[in-house]
Formats: structure tokens, sequence, C-alpha cells
């Protein structure tokens, strides 16, 4: 769902051309900043300190405007004494970008390289990525559609009124995304957030992640569960600080497809706000 372009902060000498690039990282998109370098804003402001001052100010406004939830961390070297594009060909050896954009080609030609200069086009093929797509919904197909959040998120938060960890068909996929999880050197914090429409007992809920849910995961990994009045309750989300995607049925597997939508910023912000403050019925850690 998400994708991880480099951005190469010598963008950030060109106040228009930048600021027509950073509006194609709306949250409602997948694309998203890597944080590459970590200081990769400074970076930009240093780019920018050839302009004339009202162009730099644009520069320093555009920078200002991003999020967090617009950016993703990546954990890789940077040699300062290389050029940035460099870098990040040396960077691509351990996790491709999804498309590297800059204005030169150094080094050659390059795959996943989007020249963006005076003719930058917003409608190449690497910047295709649609808020909308259809997911099969099967442990495959659900690992494909949240790959990203997976993989970036800090928090994230599953919301599915009828989740039922007793039943083989939601055990299936929410182990196989639990299991990408706990392979990360940093666990996000994970909730699911479910309806007493089955469960108005906690100690049938325990049981069941106990029984179902935790042995298959390692005892590192911390789960919250929250029960909420059904009523309160109307979609399936998977909620993260980078974004919200939109389901229209619950996680199991079937032989119907879904679609996945990223939501727009207000409401991502309002339903992570919502499910967040949430009360925790229980919590659990995976098993050895």
């Amino acid at each position: 769902m998400l994708l991880e372009y480099a951005l190469d902060p010598n963008l950030g000498g060109d106040d228009q051309n930048f600021k027509y690039i950073i509006e194609k990282f709306d949250i409602a998109t997948p694309r998203r900043i890597s944080e590459y370098p970590q200081d990769w804003k400074q970076l930009v402001y240093k780019a920018a300190n050839g302009l004339m001052p009202k162009a730099q100010k644009r520069v320093e406004v555009s920078v200002m405007a991003l999020e967090s939830c617009q950016f993703v961390k990546r954990q890789s070297t940077y040699d300062e004494k290389q050029l940035w594009l460099e870098n990040a060909r040396k960077a691509e050896g351990t996790a491709p970008f999804h498309a590297i954009l800059t204005k030169t080609t150094v080094g050659g030609a390059h795959p996943r390289i989007v020249t963006c200069d005076e003719n930058f086009d917003a409608t190449a093929t690497l910047m295709i990525a649609p808020s909308s797509r259809p997911i099969k919904r099967s442990p495959a197909g659900y690992l494909t559609a949240l790959s990203g959040f997976l993989k970036y998120s800090d928090e994230i938060i599953f919301v599915d009124p009828y989740f039922r960890p007793n039943r083989r068909d939601y055990q299936n996929i929410f182990i196989a995304l639990m299991k990408v999880v706990q392979q990360r050197p940093n666990l996000p914090i994970v909730k699911v957030c479910l309806s007493d429409d089955f469960y108005t007992d906690r100690r049938v809920l325990d049981a069941d992640l106990k029984s179902y849910i935790c042995p298959p995961l390692m005892r590192r990994l911390k789960m919250s569960f929250a029960i909420m009045p059904l009523a309160s309750m109307h979609n399936r989300y998977v909620i993260t600080n980078l974004g919200t995607a939109h389901f229209g049925n619950s996680f199991h597997e079937d032989v119907t497809d879904d679609i996945s939508t990223l939501l727009s910023k207000n409401i991502h912000q309002l339903e992570l706000a919502k499910y967040s403050a949430v009360p925790n019925s229980t919590a659990v850690t995976g098993a050895l």
C-alpha cells in the first residue's frame, strides 16, 4: 500500500518545481518520502540557500508543511563525502526504493530514476499510485496490500467489528500479518478493536487469544485488544501513524475480492484519535 520514494534534497534548489513535486505526496496516496538521509530536511534548506529570499522562503514553507505521516524512516548508511544520488544507489542494494526522484543521472541510467527537471512527468509509470486497489482476501493478498504499513508504521490499529480469533479464516490472515511485523528490529504498537457482537465477556476473548493467536507468534510481540459497542463501529480499517486504509469486508479469507482505499488526512486524523483513545480490554504477548 505504501511506496517509498527517495527525493534528492537538491531539488530544493528550484522552488516552483520542488513545490509541484512535494504536492504529489498527499497522505491519501500511497506515496511517502524516504527520510534519507535522516537530515533530509536540512539538506533541502541547504540546497535552497542559493535562491532569492522569496524563493528560498517558498521552499522552507513547503518543507514545514510536510507532516511526519508523509515520511518513512530508513536505516541506511550515508557517506557525506559522496553525492546524494551515489548514496541512494548504494542504499538500493539492501532495500530498493520504489523510485528515485532527482535532476541528475550521475552514474548512468537506472530503472527506478524519475528525472525531475522542468519536464517532470507526474504521470510517469513510477509515479502512478492509485489510492484504491482491489485485493485478494488471502494472507498473500493482505500482505501485499499492507506491506508498507507493516514495514514502516510505529502504531498499527486493526478495526474490525466482527474479528473472530477463534476462527481459522481470521487466524490465517492476522497471524500472517503479525509474523511479518515481529521480524522488525523496532516493534510497533499493535492494537485490535473488535465489537461486543460476539465477545461480551473479556475472559472468553482472553482464552481464545491464548489458544489461537499467541502460540504461533514470538514472545516479544505485544498486542492489545479493545472490545467496543457494535453500534459505535461501522467500518473496517487499518489505521497507522502513516495513514489509514479502509476495507469493505472483515479481515478473513474469502473467495471474493475486497477494495482497499487510503483515506484523506482529515478522516485519518479523526479515526486515529478515536481508536487510539479506546481503552484496552486485554493485552497478550506472542508465545514461543
